[in-house]
């Protein structure tokens, strides 16, 4: 918890060095290589975001200046069955 109190705030005019999203283009699963939009159950238009990353700062004695990178995203779209 102490981690996490500590962690520098990002100011409003530092998000686009310090935050990313977006969605996946294509890649390779079992021969296939769709982006998230042509992924079954994907609406064509779809504004929904499959991968996020974030760096930040942790204001301690410790890990002071040192960056941390936390990236997390989802491949491949969930299947929708009717």
């Amino acid at each position: 918890m102490d981690v996490l109190h500590a962690a520098r705030p990002i100011d409003r005019d530092a998000v686009a060095q310090c935050a990313v999203r977006g969605q996946y283009g294509p890649g390779n699963i079992d021969g296939k290589k769709p982006r998230y939009r042509q992924a079954d159950g994907v609406a064509p238009d779809s504004q929904t975001e499959t991968f996020a990353a974030l760096k930040l700062f942790v204001d301690n004695w410790r890990w002071q200046d040192v960056p941390f990178y936390l990236r997390t995203g989802k491949w491949p779209a969930p299947q929708v069955s009717e």
